[in-house]
């Protein structure tokens, strides 16, 4: 899970996407008493070329990449025509059982002075 550090809009940049083609609507999570509560922040758009969406920096289709959590701790969700994957493993174990476990992978992103 994570936390704005500062005032303002936190920024959740796509570098890589690697999956069969169709808008995948991305964003935002908070849990609740009764399950994670979905905040959409954009769309990452198809491709149209072949079967396999592979590419780095995948355009956006809708929406955008920064939202303001306020101080709410969030999680990250990605939702593709079979199911929706969240960055943490428990909400992907509880409701898909029979898919990947780990669905969603997070990395920090560094310039080239880091």
């Amino acid at each position: 899970m994570f936390k704005k550090a500062a005032a303002g809009k936190v920024e959740m940049i796509p570098v890589a996407r690697y999956s069969p083609d169709f808008p995948l609507n991305f964003g935002y999570y908070t849990n609740t008493k009764t399950g994670p509560v979905q905040h959409q922040a954009g769309v990452l758009a198809k491709a149209g070329k072949f079967p396999e969406h592979q590419i780095l920096f995948p355009r956006l289709a809708a929406g955008q990449i920064s939202f303001d959590p306020n101080d709410d701790v969030f999680g990250f969700y990605a939702i593709s025509p079979g199911h929706t994957i969240y960055s943490e493993d428990v909400w992907n174990i509880l409701f898909y059982p029979t898919h990947a476990t780990h669905a969603m992978r997070i990395y920090p992103v560094h310039d080239k002075q880091k």
